[in-house]
Order: structure tokens, then C-alpha cells, then sequence
């Protein structure tokens, strides 16, 4: 009954989504999925990657690694306190090379949005809303970075959105 139940939850989140793309300008930032853990049918990680199609259906440029895919345009979240190597958003500033980096923390839970990935540098570039630009290489995928169209509840600690739905289910009672 619990697989069939979280099918159904899971179903219902899906239903959600699309109607919130319908209806919003901004759907993957207006509308937050909160899952009280990571692992099962109605967990993150279960949850992210059918969001991801969902809100970010024709991101380009695709990276594949541990398992996730990210996309540029994807909704993606920060995993642990770490000094980044950062710059200034400005107009176009994909156009070019990037060169003038400064250490800055970036903290656990922060969302942002992929910009850019380049593939033959094995890196990518990360807007957070503080108009920061932080780089990351590939291998900072799943361990430093992560999609943030699910967050669980520990991770969405600080932050605030106009829409959240929360998939409960007795599958995840502890």
C-alpha cells in the first residue's frame, strides 16, 4: 500500500508542477517541493530528476555525472560551506573568458541557477542571487552541487518561496 500510495503522491507533485508552469513566469523559483528525506519514491532524489524535465524540458549543453545530469538553466543548490572562486554577474559575461576570480563563502543551501557549461574545461558556472558567479568543475557534482527543484526540509532551512508542496507519507514516518 505504501508504494502504491507514494505513486500516487508522487503523480499528484507532477500534476502540480505542470499546472505551475502554466500559470507562472517564473515556475521553478516560485514553486518549491520540500520531501522530508533524500532516498525512496517521494524522496530528492527521486523527485529532481522528473522535476528537472518538467521545469527545465529543453536545457542545453548537458553534463552527466554520479548518476545526475544538469543542464544549463537547471535550479541547482549549494551542498556544504565552502570558499568558491567567484565574480561579478554582468551582461555577456559568458561571451568571453572568465579571469578575475575572488574566494568567497558559499553556504550550504544556497540556490542558484546554471548558467554556462563548458565541456572542454570540465567546468560550470552557477548565478546566485546575490549576483554572484561561482565556478565549479565537474567533479564537484553530487558531493558540492546538486538540483534544487526538490530540496528536503534540512536543506530549505533560510529560504522562502510563494508556492511549496510537501509530499508526506508514512513511507518516511521516522
Amino acid at each position: 500500500m505504501r508504494d502504491d500510495n507514494n505513486e500516487k503522491i508522487m503523480a499528484k507533485i507532477v500534476e502540480i508542477a505542470i499546472g505551475i508552469v502554466a500559470l507562472s513566469s517564473y515556475p521553478a523559483w516560485e514553486f518549491q517541493v520540500l520531501s522530508p528525506v533524500r532516498k525512496g519514491i517521494v524522496g530528492s532524489e527521486a523527485l529532481n530528476p522528473t522535476l528537472q524535465d518538467i521545469f527545465n524540458p529543453k536545457g542545453r549543453n548537458p553534463v552527466e555525472a554520479y548518476g545526475i545530469v544538469l543542464r544549463e538553466g537547471d535550479k541547482v543548490v549549494h551542498l556544504q560551506n565552502q570558499d568558491m572562486d567567484t565574480t561579478k554577474y554582468y551582461p555577456r559575461i559568458f561571451e568571453g573568458e572568465i579571469r578575475c576570480y575572488e574566494k568567497q563563502r558559499i553556504f550550504n543551501g544556497s540556490v542558484g541557477m546554471l548558467m554556462k557549461i563548458d565541456h572542454e574545461s570540465e567546468e560550470f558556472f552557477v548565478l546566485y542571487p546575490d549576483h554572484s558567479i561561482v565556478r565549479y568543475d565537474f567533479d564537484h557534482i553530487q558531493h558540492l552541487i546538486d538540483l534544487a527543484y526538490c530540496l528536503t526540509v534540512h536543506k530549505a532551512q533560510g529560504n522562502q518561496y510563494k508556492y511549496v508542496a510537501l509530499p508526506l507519507s508514512n513511507s518516511n514516518y521516522m
